[in-house]
């Protein structure tokens, strides 16, 4: 790419970007449904789910803080693992996967046990997500462009709680009685099968690395390589020889992750009464 001009440079950055911010808005969808299929389980609490499973208080909540548990302990790991396979889009496509069909089994528990259970790994599953789209984006987005996209990803918590009330009274208020099953059980099938939906479809559309995606022309995978070099001055890559938990030390020792980790649990902390009300 040596021998294009500033013009044709700022084509094909166009071009690549454009894009990009189609297949990249699938995230917000995703984060949508990762919400949704994280805190169903409110909704489907005013239609009898605890009634139905013989929940006392105590274990209502801990089904719901179980779901953390599982997402904490894999959450740094699997950031760890998705930074080394090629085909980062397919693995988190396989999450989602799995996490659908977790939300639907939901709606097939009889009680506490199982729903322990169940709400567990999708915590364990759900946490792959999140910190494998930020990954992803920081591939290929500058610096500057990257906080604007992160901004709209975020906007997906934002939508599904301002939606996630209408969807859920939709079913549950039509749903009563369906083939024989509870309104409750009706939620997690619909929503988990959407998210199979989804999950699918985010195979073909998501994207990769700039070296290897499908969708985007060699000019444009190398222009996106030569934007991260000259945005942060080194390829984008780990030294060769550094393991993972290199790079985990690193981020242990850094500051300002611990500022913004505390900075964060105060906002989810703020918001968490929306799975009790």
């Amino acid at each position: 790419i040596a021998h294009l001009t500033p013009a044709d440079r700022q084509r094909i950055e166009h071009s690549l970007k454009r894009k990009l911010d189609l297949r990249c808005a699938l995230f917000v969808l995703i984060y949508i449904m990762n919400y949704l299929d994280r805190n169903n389980i409110a909704a489907a609490r005013l239609k009898g789910l605890q009634t139905d499973l013989n929940l006392t208080n105590p274990q209502y909540e801990t089904c719901l803080s179980i779901l953390y548990v599982g997402y904490i302990i894999m959450q740094v790991p699997s950031n760890m693992f998705i930074n080394r396979i090629p085909r980062p889009s397919l693995y988190l496509s396989a999450v989602m996967l799995l996490w659908g069909m977790l939300s639907t089994v939901t709606g097939t528990v009889t009680d506490f046990t199982g729903m322990v259970v169940v709400r567990f790994f999708l915590g364990f599953v759900e946490a792959a997500f999140l910190p494998g789209a930020l990954l992803i984006l920081s591939k290929w987005y500058t610096r500057r462009e990257l906080t604007k996209r992160n901004a709209i990803l975020f906007c997906g918590n934002l939508i599904s709680n301002a939606f996630s009330a209408l969807v859920g009274a939709g079913v549950l208020s039509n749903m009563q009685g369906t083939l024989g099953h509870a309104a409750w059980r009706w939620l997690f099938w619909i929503e988990g099968a959407f998210t199979m939906v989804v999950a699918i479809s985010a195979a073909f559309i998501l994207p990769d690395l700039p070296s290897n995606t499908r969708g985007f022309t060699d000019e444009e995978r190398q222009v996106a390589q030569l934007r991260m070099l000259e945005d942060v001055g080194e390829a984008d890559a780990d030294a060769q020889g550094q393991a993972a938990a290199a790079g985990l030390m690193m981020a242990l020792k850094d500051v300002g992750v611990w500022v913004m980790m505390f900075t964060l649990a105060a906002y989810v902390v703020g918001l968490s009464f929306n799975a009790f009300f």
